[in-house]
C-alpha cells in the first residue's frame, strides 16, 4: 500500500535530493559540473558553509562562569524560600499573639484560677513538654553547626 497518495511529490523529493548529493560531492572533490542550476548552487553554498567551524567558541571559563551563576540562583532562591518562611512565622505569632490577648481580655482572670484545679498530672507532662521544648530550643545553635 502506497502511503503517499500523490506519487509526484516523491519524484521532487528525489530531484532536490539528488541535487543536494550532487552540490555535497562536487564541494567535497572541489570539481563543478558545470551546471548553473541556481539550487545546486545554492546547495552548494550551503556544503561549504556548514562544513566549515562555526567563527565564535565559547569562552576558556564559560563552564565556571555558568556554574557561579547557577550557584547564585540557588542561593538566591534560598534566601527568599527562608524571607518568605520568616514572614509567614511572624504572621503565625502575631496572629497567635492576638488571639492570646482576645482570650485575656473576655474571660479576664477566670482562666488563671481554673488552671490549679487542672489535675496534677496533667501539669506535670504540661511541664514536661514545656522543658523538651526548651532544651530543644537551647540546641538550635548546635544543631545547625552540624548540618
Amino acid at each position: 500500500m502506497n502511503s503517499d497518495p500523490n506519487p509526484a511529490n516523491n519524484n521532487v523529493s528525489e530531484h532536490e535530493w539528488q541535487l543536494q548529493e550532487l552540490a555535497l560531492h562536487e564541494e567535497r572533490t572541489g570539481i563543478a559540473s558545470g551546471d548553473k542550476n541556481a539550487r545546486l548552487q545554492r546547495y552548494r553554498l550551503l556544503a561549504r558553509v556548514l562544513r566549515e567551524p562555526l567563527p565564535q567558541t565559547l569562552p576558556a571559563d564559560f563552564a565556571a562562569r555558568l556554574a557561579r551563576l547557577a550557584e547564585a540562583e540557588i542561593q538566591r532562591s534560598k534566601l527568599l524560600d527562608l524571607r518568605f518562611e520568616k514572614a509567614l512565622l511572624l504572621t503565625f505569632l502575631l496572629i497567635f499573639g492576638l488571639a492570646v490577648a482576645f482570650v485575656i481580655t473576655l474571660y479576664g482572670d477566670e482562666w488563671l484560677r481554673s488552671i490549679p484545679s487542672v489535675h496534677s498530672s496533667a501539669m506535670q507532662w504540661l511541664l514536661a513538654l514545656a522543658a523538651c521544648i526548651g532544651i530543644s530550643r537551647a540546641m538550635q545553635p548546635w544543631r545547625s553547626n552540624v548540618a
